[in-house]
């Protein structure tokens, strides 16, 4: 082993002689130490992001989902409700329809996100702190409303 150290120290600090092995040995620990501190940066960087993006997410959607475990909606009735009412923990109750649809408009097509919710949605959400232009209103009496958002 100690061999192998005086070679390795031989070679790396050797007396200011401007040999090829140390010439490349010298770019090839400048270019890791570089590489290194760069993945350091860029993992930190992206550290933050997931943050942030965690705490936008997690302002407007909801702590716990209850789906269906088969088919595409389930109907709760007021036993079931009226459980998850009791619970300590829970704030308030959001019902909600979602599912993919196909929009054709001026002759161009896509394919969208519906989701229904009651008039109620708004006062038990945070979605208000997002609308930028215009008002939430989910209809007048018998008129049904709706409000266009992108992602």
């Amino acid at each position: 082993m100690r061999f192998l150290f005086h070679i390795a120290w031989r070679y790396l600090f050797a007396k200011k002689s401007h040999n090829v092995i140390n010439i490349i040995s010298t770019i090839s620990a400048i270019g890791i130490a570089l590489g290194c501190m760069v993945l350091v940066v860029i993992l930190s960087v992206y550290n933050g992001f997931d943050n942030l993006i965690k705490s936008l997410y997690n302002s407007y959607s909801p702590n716990y989902i209850i789906e269906a475990a088969k088919g595409k909606s389930f109907t709760a009735d007021e036993a079931l409700i009226g459980k998850i009412r009791e619970q300590e923990s829970t704030l308030a109750i959001a019902p909600l329809v979602q599912d993919n649809i196909f929009c054709t408009y001026n002759g161009s097509q896509s394919v969208a996100t519906l989701c229904g919710v009651d008039s109620l949605f708004l006062q038990r959400s945070r979605l208000a702190d997002y609308i930028v232009d215009g008002s939430f209103s989910t209809g007048l009496g018998e008129i049904n409303g709706a409000i266009v958002s992108s992602k």
